[in-house]
């Protein structure tokens, strides 16, 4: 009798997370994953307990990836830090676009809310310190720039916008500007 294959957990991330990112959200499943691992639909089960918190670990994995990605844009942009966000989100929409759509274009995901927002605090102290605004005004124009954002990311990721870097960011400037 063979040997069963042990598989840990961040394997089994890593294998769902690659398939999402070659074939979307529809092909995540126990079957997909056990045989991109090459093993049985066990380990899955016995360490998720279904199929339900793999996918929550997934989400949170995807999110991470997005934090990081829009984090080592900002680290490299030559904008300020509040536009290298936008920028970077939108950035992420064009070069991760399974992973987009699985974070804000499936069902239920934003329920009914704004786009996630990674590390929102950052932002909205840029903005009442470097900018001058209260709190509430900081916050209200932050979601007013995160849902413009969103917009973009939706353009460039669809592919129903073809802009690049510096037309992006004179939107994002305009539509700033416009707001303060």
């Amino acid at each position: 009798m063979p040997a069963h294959k042990v598989v840990s957990q961040e394997e089994i991330v890593r294998a769902a997370l690659d398939i999402l990112r070659k074939s979307g959200s529809d092909a995540i499943n126990a079957r997909n994953i056990a045989k991109k691992l090459g093993c049985s639909t066990q380990p899955i089960y016995r360490i998720f307990g279904g199929m339900g918190k793999l996918e929550q670990t997934l989400e949170q994995t995807a999110r991470n990836v997005q934090t990081a990605e829009v984090e080592k844009y900002i680290r490299k942009s030559k904008y300020p830090p509040y536009m290298a966000y936008g920028l970077g989100f939108v950035a992420f929409a064009k070069k991760e676009k399974r992973l987009f759509r699985y974070l804000y274009m499936s069902d239920g995901k934003l329920q009914g809310k704004i786009p996630i927002d990674t590390d929102t605090d950052a932002r909205l102290k840029v903005m009442c310190e470097v900018y001058g605004y209260e709190s509430e005004t900081a916050e209200k124009m932050n979601s007013d720039m995160t849902t413009f954002c969103y917009g973009l990311a939706l353009g460039v990721n669809t592919g129903t916008m073809d802009i690049n870097e510096a037309e992006i960011a004179e939107r994002l400037h305009r539509v700033f500007r416009a707001l303060t």
